[in-house]
């Protein structure tokens, strides 16, 4: 037993970054008029760690349109950051101050199929998958049945998404984030939780100003929506809250950390 606890002591005091890259924070409408200079999806993982052979693709959820790949960004030149970060920014021009640790791409760098000034607002799903070999606008649902017919890549990475509510919208991922109202507008990572395709490592929400804001609205939010939760584009997220059990644990193995170094020095 003080082996198994020591090492998830170990492993909750350890990199809160992933093995393989994730998507990490996705803003795709600020509630005023359509700010493609706000957009941006963010990714995570570890300093410098190269994207090679990844693409995010952005899959359209709305009823007859579902399937249909709306854009895709073919990241294979690039590398995140020495933060573990890289926002990719749908405008040329950015209303965000980034960490220079953080790997800026704008629409005038980086390799996007589609539309790069505006990101899908209503019902979508965002995946990052490794070797994509399809194309823009290709059908991956043919008869619209919320599964895919063809999957144009050799894994997905991670994935997340969010219906609007329409008749017939699909979301094509595991993750999938609601919220007491509305459609998100951003949605971020818990720092620390690096779990694939999983919607308990997100949270999402309305953002409250209408001019360049950070702030997520606590009352159009998911409802794992954390305390200061908010928007970080090029910094690192908000952490989840640990429940109390796990935190009391978390601590009963920093303890025997340093019971066990103590020992040793003895």
């Amino acid at each position: 037993m003080n082996k198994t606890l020591f090492t998830l002591a170990l492993a909750m005091a350890g990199s809160a970054h992933a093995a393989t890259p994730l998507l990490n924070e996705i803003y795709v409408n600020n509630p005023g008029a359509d700010g493609s200079n706000i957009e941006y999806i963010e990714l995570v993982g570890g300093a410098g760690q190269s994207l090679s052979g990844l693409s995010i693709l952005e899959i359209e959820g709305d009823s007859t349109g579902a399937g249909l790949i709306d854009r895709y960004s073919d990241l294979g030149n690039f590398s995140l950051g020495s933060n573990g970060l890289l926002l990719l920014q749908r405008s040329s021009t950015s209303a965000w101050s980034l960490a220079a640790a953080t790997t800026y791409v704008d629409a005038s760098t980086h390799p996007a199929s589609g539309s790069v000034q505006t990101l899908e607002n209503g019902s979508i799903s965002f995946l990052l998958v490794s070797n994509f070999t399809g194309a823009l606008n290709g059908d991956l649902d043919t008869d619209n049945d919320g599964v895919f017919d063809s999957t144009p890549w050799t894994n997905v990475v991670d994935s997340v998404g969010w219906s609007d509510g329409g008749s017939g919208d699909h979301v094509y991922s595991p993750a999938l984030l609601t919220q007491s109202s509305g459609t998100p507008d951003a949605a971020s990572r818990f720092a620390g939780n690096m779990a694939a395709n999983n919607s308990a490592a997100w949270y999402a929400g309305d953002i409250l100003d209408e001019a360049v804001d950070v702030n997520y609205d606590p009352t159009k939010a998911s409802a794992n929506f954390p305390a200061g939760g908010m928007l970080t584009p090029g910094t690192a997220n908000v952490p989840a809250v640990p429940e109390p059990e796990t935190y009391a644990l978390f601590l009963a193995g920093l303890g025997l950390v340093g019971f066990m170094a103590r020992r040793r020095k003895d």
